[in-house]
């Protein structure tokens, strides 16, 4: 497995673990949580970046995992666009 491979999979799996306990957990407040797990998921991939400690190929890396994660996260937010429907209605 290539390098970008193995440091952006761990990334996905925190992304979708933590959208799939938002799914569960938050309910119909889905939409508040999204963003968090989406800022969770773009610290784990600086952390695992500086844990690879190699400069060469580093934007490549960090692209490919927080797109990767922003996929899976978008993904679970269709889906509970659908199951939740009133999250997204506006109160003014």
């Amino acid at each position: 497995m290539s390098r970008v491979l193995v440091s952006a999979l761990p990334v996905w799996v925190v992304a979708l673990g933590a959208g799939l306990a938002v799914a569960v957990v938050s309910g119909s407040a889905w939409l508040t949580w999204i963003p968090v797990v989406a800022a969770v998921s773009l610290l784990v991939a600086f952390a695992i970046q500086l844990a690879v400690g190699r400069r060469e190929g580093l934007v490549t890396r960090l692209g490919v995992s927080v797109v990767g994660a922003l996929v899976v996260l978008v993904a679970i937010s269709g889906v509970l666009a659908i199951v939740h429907p009133v999250a997204l209605t506006f109160s003014v």
